[in-house]
């Protein structure tokens, strides 16, 4: 797998646990 793209799904990962954090 491309760097570019696990640090994209890392990046994803960590916007949704934010937002399940905030809600």
């Amino acid at each position: 797998m491309p760097q570019w793209k696990l640090l994209t799904l890392l990046h994803i990962w960590k916007c949704k646990h934010h937002i399940s954090h905030k809600k």
